[in-house]
């Protein structure tokens, strides 16, 4: 892992568009097929106050604009315009005419017309770390570009998705640019060029662990693929140092999110045969807690408390049933 340090600006730079960040000190390095970029603490403002973080959103309650309030003095101390910022606008590709987009209210990115383009532009510059995919050509159409904003208390996430849209319909690649800031409008931790998309993304309330699920590309039928493959996985990444912790591909297996529950990241994997797994994630600790069950007991969940789950009891000689992760569940080291 190379790992390059600037003293005083930083140029991020590649074939997908050029990104200055006038930031002392941040780290930039490429990981498992994704760029990040990691300013270290010390280089941060210390957060004395606790600033307002508020989403200012348009008619359609698409996020827009991100202000931190200082509540000291009740001004801005900063500002975000997060349609201004997109990374994914002013492309060198041919642009969808607007009047193309029906009646599409709100924000409206560019989309590019990719039908007319060679392959390997089309790869080398919005897909740079995806492998296997000049061997496997599918036929791009069209992108579609989305953002979101996402406030954690401590932390703000902005997230912008490019998705390249098949000849015959559906997605068959993407790639994802997500940041994340401090309550002073810092920029923390950036990951970008994820190829295998990122979302559901959630963090610890410290902002040290982030994870986030990717995959499922394939078109309308499954069988297009930029690459090859895209299966469904998960992360958790290290922001401070951008150490991938976990990524776990699970096959054949359905799931939908990854969720926060009292500060453990938490997945739940259904299997093809209705057996239902539950997995938490916990770095704070280096473990990774699981436990399998039918589908009947599952659906008597109660509550996931910090160290357990409470089920209803299966008969009425007690009230509830506690599994505690560090007794009743199977563990393992993260790393």
């Amino acid at each position: 892992m190379n790992i390059t340090y600037q003293k005083q600006s930083f140029i991020f730079s590649n074939s997908l568009f050029v990104f200055v960040l006038f930031l002392l000190g941040s780290f930039s390095f490429n990981v498992l097929g994704q760029d990040m970029i990691i300013t270290p603490k010390e280089k941060l403002s210390p957060i004395n106050e606790d600033n307002k973080i508020e989403i200012i959103k348009n008619e359609q309650d698409q996020p827009i604009k991100i202000n931190f309030i200082c509540n000291t003095s009740g001004d801005i101390c900063k500002s975000i315009d997060i349609v201004e910022q997109c990374p994914f606008e002013n492309l060198d590709f041919p642009k969808v005419p607007r009047s193309n987009f029906g009646r599409q209210k709100g924000i409206q990115y560019t989309r590019y017309d990719l039908s007319n383009v060679p392959y390997e532009k089309v790869i080398g510059t919005l897909l740079p770390h995806v492998s296997g995919a000049i061997e496997r050509p599918c036929k791009p159409y069209a992108t579609t570009t989305n953002s979101s904003a996402v406030n954690y208390g401590n932390y703000t996430i902005i997230r912008y998705s490019f998705t390249i849209e098949g000849e015959a319909g559906g997605s068959i690649a993407g790639n994802t640019y997500t940041q994340m800031y401090n309550k002073k409008g810092e920029l923390v931790f950036a990951l970008k060029n994820a190829n295998t998309g990122a979302r559901s993304i959630k963090i610890t309330d410290d902002g040290r662990y982030l994870a986030y699920m990717y995959g499922g590309y394939g078109g309308p039928h499954g069988d297009c693929i930029v690459g090859g493959s895209s299966p469904y996985g998960v992360k958790v990444l290290d922001t401070h140092t951008g150490e991938v912790l976990v990524n776990e591909q699970p096959g054949k297996v359905y799931f939908d999110s990854v969720s926060m529950v009292k500060n453990n990241f938490f997945v739940v994997y259904q299997h093809e045969n209705g057996v239902i797994e539950a997995r938490f994630f916990v770095p704070q600790k280096n473990k990774i807690y699981h436990k399998k069950y039918a589908l009947q007991e599952y659906s008597k969940l109660l509550e996931i408390t910090s160290e357990s789950m409470v089920f209803k009891a299966p008969n009425s000689s007690a009230d509830k049933v506690i599994h505690f992760f560090e007794k009743d569940f199977t563990q393992k080291p993260i790393k």
